[in-house]
């Protein structure tokens, strides 16, 4: 059976369109758009945080603990971590082009870090279907692979 189906037009009832998933085409410019949203991104800037690696979906970022990172209790403060999370799961947002933006987001801190670490978030999109995007955050120490925290969070895409 021959079918012959445009795909743009089969979505474009269902409020869905691939057109926005162009934007950007292979890695090295993903790469390029993410590393343009990271030298606007003051609050990352701020906080140390650095852009290592992005493709379509994907972001690494990186951050060296430092004492203005610490809480009351002489480790890393909980808002900083899930921040770092944000920003990875942001950046593989927003990979490929357009503006999605978080709608929620939720962590689970499994050890603790302190001065010094360096904190290494893999960003990974889980999921992707029409404007809703799912996209899971390993947050590990560089030195030692040690998982310090995962991460869930849900984006819409707006454009």
């Amino acid at each position: 059976m021959d079918v012959d189906v445009d795909v743009e037009q089969l979505l474009a009832g269902h409020g869905t369109s691939l057109r926005w998933m162009t934007n950007v085409a292979n890695d090295d410019d993903c790469f390029g758009h993410v590393q343009s949203l990271h030298d606007a991104d003051t609050a990352a800037q701020q906080l140390g945080i650095e852009l290592r690696e992005a493709g379509a979906g994907t972001a690494i970022v990186a951050l060296t603990v430092a004492q203005q990172h610490l809480g009351s209790l002489g480790q890393l403060h909980g808002g900083v971590l899930f921040t770092v999370a944000d920003v990875a799961m942001s950046y593989a947002g927003n990979s490929r082009g357009g503006t999605a933006m978080a709608i929620r987001a939720a962590i689970d801190y499994i050890d603790a870090a302190s001065t010094g670490d360096v904190l290494v978030a893999t960003a990974v999109e889980h999921s992707l279907r029409g404007k809703a995007g799912i996209y899971d955050v390993a947050i590990r120490t560089e030195s030692d692979d040690r998982l310090i925290a995962t991460f869930r969070g849900n984006t819409l895409r707006l454009r």
